[in-house]
């Protein structure tokens, strides 16, 4: 069996599978509070603490083959390093010693999490069979996988996909990579509650920004920025199916037809059938493509 876990900006995910990646069991651990209450030495303890009570509460007494990790940032995955979590307050690499540390005999292996969940896709969703594909993970930040030849390309210094950080906005909104004008600080999730402030609208859920005819401008706008990263994709790479997941892709039938329409404006080759989905995963994607790090491992050897 396998344990996967994927870190969150709000919660952390954990799941137990099986050979064949089924699940078997699942863990779900709220972290809001603890990233705005503790310092971050504090905030590492605290979250180490946690992901190891989760971990136990699944393996019990089964035998595990590997432990998943996947970070919202950037990972070098042979040397097993995370090179920059810009959304996350923590010491990322002492985080995954200590918990190799505590399974001593059980290999821990991390990526990307959206290499995470466009693992998952592969292998059980939306893109089996695809064999060009780009999956964005649109949440609290932006992150994206792309599928080249039915593989995952993670690039010569494994940092491909991170559309999040393109610009789409000279001289725009700071980012917390450094630049400023990036793609995810203004077709997040975050970036759309963010917008909604702003116009003196607050929402207690993504639902009701989506449901609200006060907002309607306001998404409109969003769905433009998100329209204006899909389109500059689908002219570099020119992939056969883009897969929305994250918390965007709960609320994607919403806003398809408007986002297709504007991607459809400002691609060059008008006549390509645009194939955009969501995620068939959801929010297991994350956990069940950690799950599967250790079998991807294990197949380049």
């Amino acid at each position: 069996m396998h344990i996967g876990i994927d870190i969150g900006g709000s919660h952390i995910g954990l799941v137990l599978v099986d050979n064949d990646f089924n699940i078997f069991k699942k863990g779900f651990i709220q972290i809001k509070d603890e990233y705005k209450r503790l310092e971050k030495n504090s905030l590492n303890t605290a979250i180490i603490n946690l992901i190891i009570s989760g971990i136990n509460s699944l393996k019990e007494n089964n035998e595990i083959n590997s432990i998943g990790i996947g970070f919202p940032g950037l990972c070098d995955i042979n040397k097993k390093h995370v090179i920059f979590t810009p959304n996350l307050n923590l010491d990322n690499n002492e985080l995954i010693r200590i918990i190799q540390d505590a399974y001593i005999d059980i290999p821990v292996y991390i990526d990307c999490d959206a290499n995470c969940s466009t693992l998952a896709e592969i292998n059980q969703g939306a893109l089996q069979n695809v064999v060009n594909a780009v999956f964005l993970a649109i949440g609290t930040g932006i992150g994206g996988g792309i599928v080249i030849d039915s593989k995952l390309y993670r690039g010569s210094s494994f940092i491909a996909g991170e559309f999040g950080h393109m610009v789409i906005i000279k001289d725009g909104i700071e980012c917390s990579c450094g630049n400023k004008g990036c793609f995810e600080k203004y077709a997040s999730i975050c970036a759309l509650k963010r917008q909604c402030k702003e116009a003196g609208y607050e929402f207690e859920t993504v639902e009701e920004i989506f449901n609200s005819s006060l907002t309607k401008k306001i998404v409109e706008q969003w769905v433009e920025y998100l329209s204006i990263g899909i389109a500059n994709i689908y002219n570099i790479l020119d992939v056969e199916k883009i897969i929305i997941g994250g918390g965007a892709s709960e609320h994607f039938d919403k806003y398809k037809k408007m986002l297709i329409e504007k991607v459809k404006s400002k691609i060059c080759y008008k006549q390509k059938i645009l194939n955009i989905e969501k995620s068939r995963m959801l929010n297991n994607a994350g956990a069940i493509g950690a799950s599967m790090l250790g079998s991807e491992y294990d197949e380049k050897k």
